[in-house]
């Protein structure tokens, strides 16, 4: 049960943190620009630190939420009044083995795939201009292009929530789309091994470029948004974005939430929107495309700090 009343700048002195911040706002820290203030926002340096941290969480039973890119989530606009763990700031030293790299898990993607490509080595290279963290793209199993993350993926390093270390091998039946293993198993993402094969840097460039190059194209980075906002279901027949086009929403606002009228499958912050405004409008193209096709959207992102 959370306590409001419960005095986070001296918890986290007492347990040691070293990079904290109290009611911390967050509309920088995610991609719609929108949502509150975090009580307690945590930003661990290093895993002996993160392990500290999800400990002294459980012990004094702590709410906490791991909080990557904010590429994926919706954060309400009277904040998060619990602990937001940060990983950004983790950074690991390579170890590359035959065919295997590490990399941390608060690594930005698209970075990462630019890096890579630049390096040459092949198998990153369609997630440059992908927005959030690795750990995010883990967890999701992020799909561009036609290539998931899990294509790659060999291994991960993981925390449970009480601060035990675990590591997690690839098995193709725990994979699917936008499912990885990582769901529902309270496990934070800290290090990731990928397969990744020499290649001509060059050419992996001009690829990862042409990738980026079409999401710009796309109107993907036009207007603050978590990029594509529903699921798609293969029952439905067409891809979900196709489908809310046909009902010619692109551009169907609420407020200052709107259908991106480049892409209909992104809802977008169109100026000063709420994060409100964007959940009912969330809740509308829901509504239309289940009166119109008996449909149910299923949102690929994630709702934190709602009352309802």
């Amino acid at each position: 049960m959370l306590n409001k009343t419960f005095n986070y700048q001296a918890w986290a002195a007492q347990i040691g943190l070293s990079h904290f911040k109290v009611n911390a706002p967050l509309k920088e820290l995610n991609h719609f620009k929108t949502g509150g203030t975090a009580a307690l926002l945590a930003y661990p340096q290093n895993e002996a630190e993160l392990k500290l941290l999800l400990k002294a969480a459980n012990a004094d039973g702590l709410p906490f939420f791991i909080l990557g890119g904010g590429s994926n989530v919706l954060i309400g606009d009277e904040g998060l009044p619990y602990l937001i763990i940060n990983l950004q700031e983790m950074q690991l030293i390579p170890q590359p083995q035959t065919g295997l790299y590490n990399f941390a898990a608060g690594t930005k993607t698209s970075r990462l795939a630019k890096e890579t490509a630049e390096a040459g080595l092949a198998g990153l290279q369609t997630f440059y201009g992908l927005p959030g963290t690795l750990g995010g793209a883990c967890y999701m199993n992020a799909r561009c292009y036609g290539r998931d993350i899990a294509a790659g993926f060999a291994a991960a390093r993981c925390f449970t929530y009480t601060g035990e270390e675990v590591t997690i091998n690839f098995n193709p039946s725990e994979w699917g789309y936008k499912k990885s293993p990582f769901q529902g198993n309270n496990l934070v993402i800290v290090e990731v091994y990928f397969n990744l094969q020499p290649s001509a840097n060059a050419a992996l460039l001009a690829e990862a470029q042409s990738y980026y190059d079409d999401r710009v194209t796309k109107g993907h980075f036009a207007y603050p948004s978590a990029g594509s906002t529903f699921k798609n279901n293969p029952a439905f027949g067409a891809p979900s974005g196709q489908i809310i086009d046909s009902l010619g929403l692109k551009g169907f606002k609420y407020g200052e939430a709107m259908v991106s009228p480049c892409h209909a499958n992104f809802i977008v912050n169109a100026g000063n929107a709420t994060s409100s405004e964007i959940l009912q409008l969330i809740k509308i193209v829901q509504a239309k495309v289940k009166m119109a096709y008996g449909y149910e959207l299923e949102p690929e992102v994630i709702v934190k700090g709602f009352s309802s």
